[in-house]
This record gives structure tokens, C-alpha cells and sequence, in this order.
């Protein structure tokens, strides 16, 4: 965000007046629990490119490292 405490607070501020709707809210929320990127296709390839992976299939961290099973 930036570097200068006071103005990575005021920009944090800003961020978290912005209101989403339930659906963003919802992408957001399970991108996060599976340890995914929250975006668009261009964005997956975008990243895959990058830095030379593939996400695949959604699934919860604990799920990937065998803590729990499906």
C-alpha cells in the first residue's frame, strides 16, 4: 500500500469504507480459504505465466496437506 506508516493507514481506511456486494464478498472470502486468487481467467494465465505454476482445482489448505480429508 505504501511505505509511510500514516498514509498506508489512510489508504487502508479508504479500502475498507468500500462497500461489496455479497457476491464479491463471497469470491473474496472463499479465495481465502482455498488459498486462491480472486480474479479472471486472464488473471489465473496471468499468474500461472509468472511464476510458473498451475492453480488447478480449489481446495482448502488443510485438505492439500492432508490435516483433514474430504
Amino acid at each position: 500500500m505504501d511505505t509511510e506508516p500514516e498514509a498506508r493507514q489512510t489508504t487502508y481506511r479508504k479500502l475498507c469504507r468500500i462497500s461489496l456486494n455479497n457476491e464479491d464478498e463471497h469470491k473474496i472470502r472463499e479465495g481465502t480459504q482455498y488459498c486462491h486468487p480472486v480474479g479472471n481467467d486472464r488473471f489465473y494465465r496471468m499468474i500461472e505465466e509468472r511464476y510458473d505454476i498451475k492453480l488447478g482445482q480449489k481446495r482448502k489448505a488443510a485438505e492439500r496437506t492432508g490435516l483433514i480429508r474430504k
